[in-house]
Order: C-alpha cells, then structure tokens, then sequence
C-alpha cells in the first residue's frame, strides 16, 4: 500500500510540476505548486485510507479476532503501542 501510496504522489507531483513549468501561474510559482501537489495527495488518500481500512477489517473478521478488537478496552498509548511492534513478529512465525 505504501508503494501505491508513493507511485500516485509521484505521479501527481510530476504532472503538477510539469504542467507548472509548461504554464506557470505568477511569480511565486512554488507556493502554487505545492498547494496543487498537496490537493493531489489529499486525492490520493481519501481513495487509499478505505482500501486499507477495509482490507484490516475483513482480515480481522477472517481471524475472528474483530469482536475482541472492537470491545477490548485499551487505557494507555503505551499498550497500543506494545501491541503494533508485537504483530509484524506474531506473522512471521505462522
């Protein structure tokens, strides 16, 4: 996803600056072409963040695991933190 992420950003960033170089729009042509550039990530992620939020929740749903997700009470950041270093580990011994 994150690799989707940067190709789209990329792309968007390339086109808004090659279209910025072809027309240009005044004399403060940088400030321009980031609030294009930005516009365009915002595109990006509202198109990206649901694939991704989707995905979670049926790979949840899949393990059977969402019910304990939803109503689990987590207090601290520090328990939210502890628990997303200790996923990528759990995954690779399965």
């Amino acid at each position: 996803m994150a690799a989707a992420f940067l190709a789209y950003t990329g792309y968007y960033f390339h086109s808004d600056l090659v279209y910025f170089l072809n027309f240009g729009f005044g004399m403060n042509i940088m400030e321009n072409l980031w609030q294009l550039v930005f516009m365009d990530i915002r595109l990006v992620l509202i198109l990206s963040v649901p694939l991704l939020t989707m995905r979670l929740l049926a790979e949840e749903r899949r393990l059977g695991t969402l019910e304990l997700l939803v109503t689990y009470p987590v207090l601290r950041p520090r328990d939210r933190r502890g628990e997303a270093r200790r996923l990528p580990r759990r995954r690779r011994r399965c």
